[in-house]
């Protein structure tokens, strides 16, 4: 296991060291980025969903899409019943219940847990990318789009999910050369999702005071106090592990995009790079030794 994270550790190191360097263009995560999203990702996730017998995904299926929508949303909801309304609340509001769960979780914890399981990751990362892009992307363009819910609907990571649920169902396997080309894929998931934070950091690591109040009060909330409260829920209703997996996924760091979106939309990062940074180190520094001591 200490193989898995020298490796966690070197690919990001790889990444910074491209961006630091001046080895590529910053430019080039965002390339990197549309490549994960659009073919490696939904391969993925397709090849997840094959391997995964069709009663144990309806009975995983139903229990974490209502684990998902409640906990994304509840801490939107609590932020709602603020009076103060702006960039700043838009911000806290996504990234108080959202996590970074494609570029940090996915490649930590595909070392640890089996095919299977990472399905009930695959769920929840595809249920909240349509909370993403259906409720909390329209908060920071300040419109709805009406182009909205068809950008939803037709992403590539829920086109994955659909066709896989459809082929699980049915017992549908892929042919030999259509599942060559995804297996070959799917395998190049965690090495460049890695590589892609390790660019995020060394894009934005020197630009932001991370280590001031505000940003460290949100990485306790996020990576430490409001996992902790959710696996005390969860752990009445589900066993430990299933417990403890969502607790994992709802602990992950600030997600990129409330990066990309406060730049397009506010012409400042800053605040969103402040909280991307010290959420996603200390994520790693805490979250790698548990997922050894209990996976």
């Amino acid at each position: 296991m200490f193989d898995g994270v020298l490796y966690v550790i070197l690919m990001i190191a790889a990444g910074y060291g491209l961006i630091r360097g001046n080895l590529l263009p910053k430019e080039s995560s965002g390339f990197l980025s549309s490549l994960l999203m659009t073919l490696c990702f939904p391969a993925m996730i397709l090849m997840g969903f094959l391997a995964l017998d069709p009663k144990e995904l309806l009975h995983t299926g139903l229990t974490t899409a209502a684990i998902t929508v409640v906990f994304s949303l509840l801490p939107a909801l609590v932020l709602l019943l603020k009076k103060e309304k702006g960039p700043l609340h838009s911000l806290y509001s996504f990234i108080c219940g959202i996590g970074n769960v494609s570029f940090v979780c996915i490649p930590l914890l595909r070392l640890f847990l089996s095919e299977e399981a990472m399905v009930t990751v695959y769920l929840h990362v595809s249920i909240q990318d349509f909370l993403i892009w259906g409720l909390f992307h329209p908060t920071f363009a300040g419109k709805q789009h009406p182009q909205q819910w068809k950008k939803v609907m037709t992403e590539p990571c829920m086109l994955a999910v659909l066709l896989g649920l459809i082929l699980c169902l049915l017992h549908i396997k892929l042919p030999s050369f259509l599942a060559m080309p995804m297996e070959a894929l799917d395998a190049c998931v965690s090495p460049l999702a890695l590589v892609f934070l390790g660019m995020t950091l060394g894009q934005y690591g020197g630009s932001a005071r991370w280590l001031s109040k505000i940003p460290l009060l949100y990485t306790l909330y996020k990576v430490v106090a409001y996992p902790l409260v959710i696996f005390g829920i969860l752990c009445i209703f589900l066993p430990m592990q299933d417990a403890l997996l969502m607790a994992v996924l709802f602990g992950s760091p600030a997600p990129v995009a409330s990066v990309i979106w406060m730049q397009r939309y506010t012409n400042d990062p800053t605040p969103a790079i402040a909280n991307l940074i010290p959420s996603t180190l200390t994520y790693f520094l805490l979250y790698t030794p548990i997922l050894i001591l209990f996976y």
